[in-house]
């Protein structure tokens, strides 16, 4: 089975939710050979069509687009490519998947499979707009193109509740083609990343906090819905209100527009000393950021199902998390995880000061996420998406 997999970023080497989430199923599917897995996306840099072999696997394409941006988030930039079609007719697919809702790839890509009557799915992690014209414009492509779009895939994928009941208002009742299955990552997460401490210049930095202080860490992109404020400003209640002072703050990730105010808010309340702000790193290096952090934080107000909820369980880190669907649909009252109310600052930071006081009083036990990492998998995730695919085809005409 050929199947093209259409995204307008999917950069393999960066940190990037749904970017990881593709290629962990690319190279899933086309694990011996099994399915023939093309990954399309945008490239602004170069006028060339690039084609790029990922692991002996599956292949990574990125089309010469033109990119244009509204928001101040750098990565919400809306990609158009004048030879997706040509691209999309040459691969002759069996199959198109379309890994998010509303982008310029994704809707010519549906429209495409559409009209050559080709099965066509869609993922959804997220529908969230904040500029007035992008909602604007959300809203008339909702009511229009975005409908039938959605009424003619064979299959609506929505990672969490949250985005199954924005999907659900916006296409009313499509004959059971919405679906609620949320991301995953590998199995054996921790064997395919491997750390690459050369790389990392701030390291030094830090190194010493493994022993002397307690040291939270985020991984994320730097927008606003990822909630760094709040978790910025808990941390300042555990230095200032709790008076606790061997506490260090991590923060990982790539600036999506965000980075400069948040890091204003850290000046502001005099923590530049204990926090340490990592720019957009390789992947594969987040593996030298868990071994040094204690506990994970995932301050989000709106989300899918964070990969980084998965990747700590890996680590067998505790995790402190906001009370999502995206995250609640995960974590059950069993799972070592501290949920706390989004937004919440004084919630989070009393959580932060119990877990300081438990280590403290002997440390923590040991954190056993296996039933988690049984039930969301790649390998597992990737079969019922087989499934969705043998069924389009065993039907075609």
């Amino acid at each position: 089975m050929k199947i093209v997999f259409v995204s307008h970023t999917a950069y393999p080497f960066k940190i990037g939710g749904r970017e990881h989430h593709m290629h962990f199923l690319a190279k899933e599917m086309s694990r011996e050979n099994k399915h023939e897995v093309i990954i399309v996306s945008a490239n602004d840099h170069t006028r060339k069509i690039v084609w790029k072999k990922i692991d002996n696997t599956y292949w990574a394409v990125r089309l010469p687009s033109y990119a244009f941006s509204f928001p101040k988030n750098p990565h919400q930039i809306y990609h158009i490519s004048f030879v997706l079609h040509k691209f999309l007719k040459k691969a002759a697919a069996d199959i198109i998947h379309c890994y998010e809702y509303g982008s310029f790839f994704t809707t010519y890509a549906a429209l495409f499979a559409m009209a050559n009557r080709i099965s066509y799915f869609y993922t959804i992690y997220g529908y969230k707009l904040n500029p007035f014209m992008l909602r604007f414009f959300g809203m008339l492509h909702d009511k229009s193109l975005g409908r039938l779009l959605l009424s003619g895939s064979q299959g609506n994928i929505c990672v969490s509740a949250t985005q199954y009941n924005e999907i659900e208002r916006i296409a009313g009742d499509i004959n059971g083609k919405i679906h609620l299955y949320a991301n995953s990552i590998p199995s054996k997460f921790k064997q395919t990343i491997f750390p690459a401490r050369r790389h990392i210049r701030a390291a030094s930095r830090f190194l010493e906090w493994k022993s002397d202080y307690m040291v939270f860490m985020t991984i994320c992109r730097a927008i606003p819905r990822k909630g760094l404020d709040t978790l910025i400003d808990a941390f300042s209640l555990i230095v200032n209100k709790y008076g606790i002072d061997k506490a260090k703050l991590l923060i990982v990730g790539p600036d999506g527009g965000s980075k400069k105010k948040i890091i204003e808010l850290a000046e502001k309340q005099r923590l530049n000393d204990k926090i340490l702000f990592v720019n957009d790193i390789k992947y594969k290096n987040i593996y030298f950021f868990y071994e040094l952090s204690d506990v994970c934080i995932i301050p989000s107000y709106y989300e899918g199902v964070p990969l980084v909820l998965f990747e700590a369980m890996h680590f067998g880190k505790p995790i402190i998390a906001s009370k999502i669907a995206g995250i609640t649909s995960v974590v059950t009252s069993s799972l070592p995880v501290y949920l706390f109310t989004p937004q919440d600052t004084d919630e989070l930071a009393e959580l932060m000061a119990r877990i300081i006081e438990k280590k403290h009083n002997g440390g923590f036990d040991d954190f056993d996420y296996s039933s988690v990492i049984q039930e969301f998998n790649s390998e597992k995730e990737s079969r019922f998406y087989e499934g969705l695919y043998n069924k389009c085809i065993e039907n075609s005409p």
